[in-house]
């Protein structure tokens, strides 16, 4: 626990370790990617989607299977972000348990 919260009598001053590192990765790595990242969601593919969704009969009010199916689309372009962001945390994780293995 100390390792991640940085009390660790062990701590270095040379590099970032635990707690600090993972928060290090989230904002250098992740939040960057996350804000950078392409979703097309064009006007096309949004009236499409209502379109869809409203199938052959008229609607006043837009069916929100539409939107279910852009969001989707939208946080399946955010899944290989995601998945790098874990493979980070879990380096930095097993970093950690070596390091109070080896005490």
């Amino acid at each position: 626990l100390e390792e991640m919260t940085g009390v660790s009598k062990a701590s270095s001053t040379k590099d970032l370790r635990g707690g600090a590192q993972i928060r290090q990765l989230f904002v250098t790595k992740f939040r960057p990617a996350i804000a950078s990242a392409e979703i097309e969601l064009t006007d096309k593919a949004i009236r499409i989607a209502m379109r869809n969704a409203m199938g052959p009969r008229q609607s006043l009010f837009v069916p929100e299977g539409a939107f279910a199916v852009l969001v989707h689309r939208g946080i399946e372009s955010f899944r290989p972000i995601c998945l790098e962001c874990v493979a980070d945390t879990e380096r930095v994780l097993l970093s950690v348990l070596d390091n109070l293995c080896g005490e």
